[in-house]
């Protein structure tokens, strides 16, 4: 049976709503649920109540980042709440691409040494390149090279094979959330070496479709050096989501100048 509250929760709402939102109060009326929740299949319980809230569910921000083993963090000073991995070992790096052994950013002759002959080959005309690139079509998805027969972009359309850190086709996308972090788009570190700096750029992105669905979870990590030929180089990763579901993978090369 679910117990109906106002006061205690509308307390709860209006501390989160001032606290994030500034001057704007709203009240609601909140129902405390009755029943289990599961995250990634185990079954998760809370503290603080798990309240609906006009026909949406909402848990304690806290528990539930912690739960995925984050930290969460309250900046007064700036009306923010910050969250982040504890750990920084997960965050994406560029050898969760290289890790995988499956060539991206290497030569078309190696990829098809790894996974065979395509079942066809498109070239495609591209404006950006002024030559054609080709697409690669094989039974898990497509790999599209380019002029200069590198491997830019692996989509994979099946679970046949794994993405980074065995992240699947058909995974729900809080496993990629629990396995990845979404990190603010910050430059995470500098260094010099004699001749340029190097600047190591880690971003993490969520795309929403109009009803608040998640539809794309991206990761990309780069580098960039200020010496007199401006590089930079790096790779990431896609995740696209429909139903909250991965539905496919794809394995990018980072844009080279």
């Amino acid at each position: 049976m679910k117990l109906k509250i106002i006061i205690p929760i509308i307390a709860i709402i209006l501390v989160a709503f001032v606290s994030v939102f500034a001057n704007q109060i709203t009240q609601f009326v909140a129902t405390i649920v009755d029943f289990r929740i599961f995250l990634n299949g185990e079954e998760r319980n809370f503290d603080l109540p798990v309240v609906v809230i006009e026909n949406h569910t909402y848990v304690p921000l806290r528990e539930l980042s912690e739960q995925f083993g984050m930290n969460v963090e309250w900046d007064g000073d700036n009306n923010k709440i910050k969250i982040a991995q504890n750990d920084i070992s997960q965050i994406f790096t560029s050898n969760d691409i290289y890790d995988l052994n499956y060539a991206i950013g290497q030569t078309s002759a190696e990829f098809v040494e790894i996974f065979g002959s395509p079942i066809r080959i498109e070239p495609i005309f591209e404006g950006t390149w002024g030559d054609y690139v080709r697409y690669y079509h094989y039974d898990f998805g497509i790999v599209r090279v380019n002029p200069y027969g590198t491997i830019e972009i692996m989509t994979i359309n099946t679970n046949a094979y794994p993405g980074p850190r065995d992240i699947r086709v058909g995974d729900h996308f809080l496993d990629v959330l629990r396995k990845f972090p979404i990190i603010p788009n910050d430059t995470i570190d500098y260094w010099f070496d004699i001749l340029y700096w190097i600047s190591f750029d880690v971003r993490g992105e969520i795309e929403f479709d109009d009803n608040n669905n998640v539809i794309r979870i991206l990761y990309s990590y780069g580098y960039e050096n200020f010496n007199e030929y401006n590089m930079s180089w790096g790779n990431g990763v896609s995740f696209e989501v429909e139903d909250n579901r991965v539905k496919s993978i794809s394995l990018f090369l980072l844009n080279l100048n």
